[in-house]
């Protein structure tokens, strides 16, 4: 991941150089929608596969951040950065990478994206649901041994694990039982 995050700086860092070049004969609104199609949407593409790393790794993004808004603001090298972050309304990168899976998050809770992502998301939490039924089912089962009237917190942690609502699966069982033929 060392080696995406140099490159992915070393290509925005050509394109600041590049504009800086150029910043004393457009205007500070030419420069702005230059640097946000040059450098920020390269900073922000794939980057929810960041989240997690440690900052030390992130930092050379952040150093990239930080010349785009002193390029934008016509800011010296020793003026601060963060009111310039501030003033641009910029998340600082790793803020950045926490607000996009935020709103992957969001979008997939919502649904409001697009299918593949859902079904991935609720596959893996089937997965995960699956595995917790299996740690837990045999001291379930166990329960059916004890006596009828431990029968139905049975079924109800049951209806509680796999989401059923406890009613129809207790009727389920009731109709299963009653409706054998020996």
């Amino acid at each position: 991941m060392t080696q995406h995050v140099a490159k992915v700086a070393s290509v925005c860092c050509y394109h600041i150089r590049r504009l800086r070049q150029i910043r004393r004969r457009v205007g500070q609104e030419v420069t702005t929608r230059l640097v946000l199609a040059m450098v920020t949407t390269r900073l922000d593409y794939c980057n929810s596969l960041l989240a997690g790393l440690p900052q030390s790794t992130l930092e050379p993004l952040q150093r990239v951040q930080n010349c785009a808004a002193r390029l934008i603001l016509n800011l010296r090298q020793r003026d601060h950065v963060t009111p310039a972050l501030k003033q641009l309304h910029w998340l600082p990168i790793q803020a950045r990478v926490q607000f996009k899976l935020y709103t992957l998050m969001h979008g997939i809770h919502n649904s409001h994206c697009p299918a593949y992502l859902s079904d991935a998301f609720i596959r893996s939490r089937l997965r995960q649901q699956e595995k917790d039924c299996n740690r837990l089912l045999p001291r379930i089962m166990q329960l059916q041994d004890c006596g009828p009237g431990l029968a139905s917190v049975r079924s109800r942690t049951l209806a509680l694990l796999l989401g059923i609502n406890s009613r129809k699966l207790s009727a389920r069982h009731k109709h299963n039982s009653t409706s054998r033929d020996f």
